[in-house]
């Protein structure tokens, strides 16, 4: 039984209605007790057991008759008015139920949106496209950032002026501490090691407007410089003169 959109379905007699899909036939078989079904339903019915599904009487394979064209039967059955399947797409088509398998062989709406549901279909086949090469793109800045993150990141340090003094002696130390095996080539180690020593030069002369904690802040500088491979053997062996002068005594 395939669906039909009745135009008038209050109109239509129940003995027209198949019991057993509840259908008004496309393809009508009427029983030797009158009852009328679909084509497939009683066929299907007659597998299991040959009697009518409604009175249960016995009927044979070959009982199950088409309408005769010129029965009552046949013109009531003819006279059920129906739309067409395509209405919702815009065809207006109405008419006797007997017409309906021409129409729609015929019908100009049965395919009208599928081509906008092949569009469809490959807009999103090709968003889920974007989707992965955005989700991959989305993968690499996720790992990038992480990296970021948990990468010891180089103080921003005016090296490049070497204006180091006694108001970023922290940061100075900070610099040599983060390459401490591994200098830059662009840095000059005998202008750094000038700046380190200017900074001592302060804290010898003891300042009254040196920094707080400048004391504890040249002390990590000076181990910093020793523990680095930053500085000539003699500027060390300066370096750890200034440490045993200032801090073990």
């Amino acid at each position: 039984m395939s669906s039909i959109s009745l135009l008038r379905p209050e109109e239509v007699p129940n003995e027209f209605i198949c019991a057993i899909c509840f259908s008004v036939p496309l393809e009508p078989n009427l029983l030797p007790c009158e009852h009328i079904f679909c084509a497939d339903c009683i066929k299907k019915a007659f597998e299991t057991q040959l009697a009518c599904p409604t009175c249960r009487i016995s009927c044979a394979h070959n009982q199950a008759k088409e309408l005769n064209r010129n029965s009552l039967a046949s013109r009531i059955w003819s006279s059920i008015q129906v739309k067409c399947d395509h209405s919702e797409k815009g065809c207006a088509w109405t008419g006797s139920i007997s017409d309906l398998k021409s129409h729609r062989r015929n019908c100009s709406s049965k395919n009208r949106g599928y081509g906008n549901q092949y569009e469809l279909d490959n807009f999103k086949e090709e968003n889920n496209k974007l989707k992965a090469e955005l989700k991959e793109k989305q993968d690499v800045i996720d790992a990038l950032k992480t990296k970021i993150e948990t990468h010891t990141l180089v103080p921003k340090i005016p090296y490049s002026n070497y204006q180091f003094n006694r108001s970023n002696v922290v940061e100075l130390a900070q610099l040599i501490s983060r390459y401490l095996e591994n200098k830059p080539y662009e840095i000059d180690r005998n202008r750094i090691y000038q700046c380190v020593q200017n900074c001592y030069r302060d804290l010898e002369a003891n300042y009254s407007d040196n920094p707080p904690y400048y004391h504890m802040d040249m002390h990590m500088l000076l181990t910093t410089c020793v523990a680095s491979t930053w500085f000539t053997t003699k500027q060390k062996d300066n370096i750890r003169h200034w440490i045993n002068s200032q801090f073990n005594n």
